[in-house]
């Protein structure tokens, strides 16, 4: 990622949603201190609105199952 900006093309990519997310906790948790370049791609990533909008609607589609699930009392 040191001469990249996205992953699989010269643009953002459902790829680099995919990856972002799942770097976003060991970045979060310091696991990415010693490679700049991730965490810049990482950060670059989770601020476009793209992520951004995918992020919230796995949160909503897991409220909504958690929903679903307290009201069968599973």
């Amino acid at each position: 990622m040191k001469k990249r900006e996205w992953l699989a093309a010269s643009r953002f990519t459902i790829a680099d949603i995919l990856m972002s997310d799942a770097l976003r906790m060991p970045n979060k948790l310091g696991k990415l201190e010693n490679y700049g370049a991730l965490r810049a791609y990482v950060a670059r990533a989770c601020n476009r609105p793209a992520f951004q909008k995918a992020h919230q609607d796995q949160l909503a589609h897991f409220e909504a199952a958690d929903a679903v699930r307290d009201q069968a009392g599973i």
